[in-house]
């Protein structure tokens, strides 16, 4: 009876909080495939001063804009202004990728969604009056408010450039996106079993060879 009793202990097991953004495979806010991204981006792509944060893509390239009407397109005014864009992550799609003349020509990558695209230096004002107005048209023309055209860097792969961007796009299928189709909702099971509606349809239109 004078034999003391130690106090029990029930097991508790650990539990580990992190803090925002320092979870397993997040590190400065990204996931690795985010990180992969950033580093594909700034490797394959025409672009420069690449920094990204959780809602936002900004990027500078070279813009070239051309006016004038003069038979010699030599003697047009042409200049290849820097510009600042500022692309939202969220519902950023990938319309398309490829070369700008079928297998030839450079490659690019497609965005769609909600871009702002800004003169880097100066202003349209520092344009000669006379080609002021032009200059600031073709630019109007080349770049707006809901697409843009990436360059890829020489021989790099335009798939890896076009999946780095889908990689950090906040893209919700529920909403519209400019150039995005019924096809782009549809799941992996409906397209197959589309492609083989289509298989079999071309069986069908084809004549009976005796000889097959």
């Amino acid at each position: 009876s004078d034999a003391s009793v130690p106090d029990y202990t029930p097991y508790q097991q650990t539990v580990v909080i992190y803090s925002d953004g320092a979870a397993p495979g997040i590190k400065g806010g990204f996931t690795k495939e985010e990180r992969e991204a950033i580093e594909t981006l700034k490797k394959g792509t025409a672009i420069y001063n690449l920094k990204v944060n959780p809602d936002t893509i900004f990027f500078v390239r070279r813009v070239c804009i051309v006016t004038g009407n003069a038979k010699d397109v030599d003697a047009r005014t042409r200049d290849c202004p820097k510009v600042n864009f500022t692309i939202q992550r969220e519902n950023l799609l990938v319309q398309s990728s490829g070369k700008t003349m079928g297998v030839f020509g450079k490659g690019t990558v497609t965005l769609a969604g909600d871009i702002v695209p800004e003169l880097a230096e100066g202003s349209w004002d520092d344009y000669n009056a006379e080609v002021r107005e032009g200059l600031k048209r073709d630019f109007e023309w080349r770049e707006s408010t809901s697409k843009t055209i990436i360059p890829v860097r020489g021989d790099f792969s335009i798939t890896k450039v076009a999946n780095a961007f889908r990689a950090l796009s906040l893209y919700e299928q529920s909403e519209n996106v400019p150039g995005e189709s019924m096809l782009d909702k549809q799941q992996p099971e409906q397209v197959a079993e589309r492609d083989q509606s289509k298989t079999e349809d071309k069986k069908k239109k084809k004549w009976w060879n005796p000889f097959d």
